[in-house]
């Protein structure tokens, strides 16, 4: 449990990456036109807060329960989970900068930094499991922090939680 606090910096790295990849290899689409964007804002512009919430807590939950468990992948699932969110903000953020420009990234993306912190927590969190795993299995650790990955545990998903408040309200609540 000591390496954690590297772990989160890994985890972050492979977020990072995948941003600057995603944001890298990113081309302007052809075609695309801004009505397209004002017809998906409309389109939650007509539906409940509630039912916008409970969709990204599934979707939000997904992310971090893939990460979890991505323990029994030997990672190979986190690792590839939190790169690929990541490229998908890099994509994002390019997009976003092209057609909108920077104000959108603070109204529109801002709000999912929780998010964020959520996915590489989780990510984090598989590594950190992992290494446990194996050092229990080998006796060079008896006691497994059981406790310990509860409480992370419950951090992530109301991390998630929270973070659904927010886009709702306030990335999705301005379109």
């Amino acid at each position: 449990m000591l390496y954690y606090n590297r772990l989160i910096i890994v985890s972050f790295c492979i977020y990072f990456v995948g941003v600057i990849l995603g944001s890298l290899t990113y081309e302007k689409p052809k075609n695309v036109n801004i009505t397209d964007y004002r017809e998906v804002s409309e389109l939650f512009a007509f539906k409940n807060k509630k039912q916008i919430l409970v969709k990204i807590i599934k979707n939000n939950l997904k992310v971090v329960s893939i990460n979890f468990s991505g323990v029994a992948t030997f990672c190979v699932l986190s690792v590839v989970a939190t790169f690929y969110n990541g490229f998908v903000l890099g994509r994002l953020v390019s997009y976003s900068l092209e057609q909108f420009g920077p104000a959108v990234i603070f109204t529109s993306i801002l709000p999912h930094i929780l998010e964020i912190l959520a996915i590489i927590l989780s990510c984090a969190l598989s590594f950190s499991a992992g290494i446990d795993i194996f050092r229990h299995l080998k006796n060079e650790d008896n006691l497994f922090p059981v406790s310990f990955y509860i409480l992370q545990t419950v951090i992530c998903i109301s991390i998630v939680f929270f973070s659904a408040l927010m886009e709702t309200y306030f990335s999705i609540g301005d379109i």
